[in-house]
């Protein structure tokens, strides 16, 4: 009963805290469309024109609030969103994870009031909310950290094959022709196995040992994407610089400060990864569906998984070098995807 089944009660909380979470984003959008309309604020000539304004306004201090405050959401809710399925396959008990999901629900909901509301307040419902994905993503990372890798199906083919024919080539009586047939035989032999309940491994299961490596390295993902926003904190306080005038008072800044070279460099390094992750975070469970072999996806995890770390590494230190490990991670997406597309075509 337990997995993604609406059978399984921690599967069904998740969806419920997790649609009043889309429709918190949502809203959002529509604020910040209402703020916009109502102050006439527009970024793009068009809009600007439709609406009877003779010029462009791009810093309204209400406007760029509310902006802020829906971008905040966009950098944690779907992280929560791919971490709490992640979790669910932990097989948590309902009480904590129903607990799990609803702190994180109305941390959100707390942290946006108290945004638009100027309420130096927000980083208490902030880190709480994030003090829950990490607890998410470390029960993920050890759960899933030792587990099996199962067969790959080289190996089932591969061994009885070799083994049968090398015994079978050392007598006199074998010929090329019963090679083509063994190989045949031994095909048919695969697929038999292979569509055999010992062997009905696919899909999203946590039987299917592709699944589970996915799930590994979706929760490190995760993880450094979640350590991101500790980091962009860190160097705003260091270095003094807020883009909210309540911040600013609280911390003893004397005036707001938004082009800070280092918090900048570190804040694109951020929304890189929300640019990139989430993208992988879906083809990777589209490409399971498509049966790939053990050995080959565990690689492709790794590899992603590994260039987006090193990407960060390089962006901070400012190096000139990120392309290598950025082009790493774009061509495993574009490989995910058109397996994905070349599989289900038809």
């Amino acid at each position: 009963m337990g997995g993604w089944s609406l059978d399984n009660p921690v599967f069904a909380n998740y969806v419920f805290f997790s649609g009043v979470l889309a429709l918190k984003v949502l809203l959002m959008s529509c604020l910040t469309a209402y703020y916009r309309v109502t102050k006439k604020v527009f970024f793009n000539q068009e809009d600007a024109k439709t609406m009877g304004i003779k010029e462009l306004k791009l810093n309204d201090p209400d406007v760029e609030r509310v902006r802020r405050a829906h971008q905040n959401d966009i950098e944690n809710i779907p992280v929560f969103w791919i971490l709490g399925l992640l979790y669910i396959l932990t097989d948590p008990s309902e009480s904590v994870s129903k607990m799990v999901f609803r702190i994180f629900t109305f941390c959100r909901i707390i942290h946006t009031v108290f945004y638009l509301s100027e309420n130096n307040m927000r980083p208490i419902p902030y880190f709480v909310a994030m003090v829950v994905k990490l607890f998410m993503a470390g029960n993920v990372i050890i759960t899933f950290m030792n587990c099996e890798e199962g067969i790959s199906d080289f190996r089932i083919l591969a061994a009885p094959v070799a083994t049968t024919l090398i015994a079978a080539r050392c007598s006199k009586y074998w010929s090329r022709h019963d090679d083509l047939d063994f190989v045949r035989i031994s095909i048919q032999y695969k697929a038999k196995f292979l569509s055999s309940p010992e062997y009905s491994m696919g899909g999203w299961t946590l039987e299917n040992p592709v699944f589970a490596n996915y799930v590994f390295y979706a929760g490190i993902l995760a993880l450094k994407v979640i350590i991101m926003g500790p980091i962009t904190g860190y160097y705003r306080i260091t270095k003094k610089v807020f883009m909210n005038e309540e911040d600013a008072k609280a911390m003893g800044a004397k005036e707001v400060k938004t082009n800070d070279a280092d918090v900048e460099r570190v804040r694109r390094a951020h929304q890189n990864d929300l640019e990139n992750i989430p993208v992988f975070w879906i083809l990777g469970l589209l490409y399971i569906l498509t049966d790939p072999s053990v050995a080959l996806s565990k690689i492709i995890f790794r590899v992603y998984t590994m260039s987006r770390i090193v990407y960060t590494v390089l962006y901070l230190s400012g190096s000139n070098k990120r392309g290598m490990p950025f082009m790493v991670g774009m061509v495993i997406n574009v490989f995910l995807a058109v397996s994905v597309i070349i599989t289900f075509m038809n």
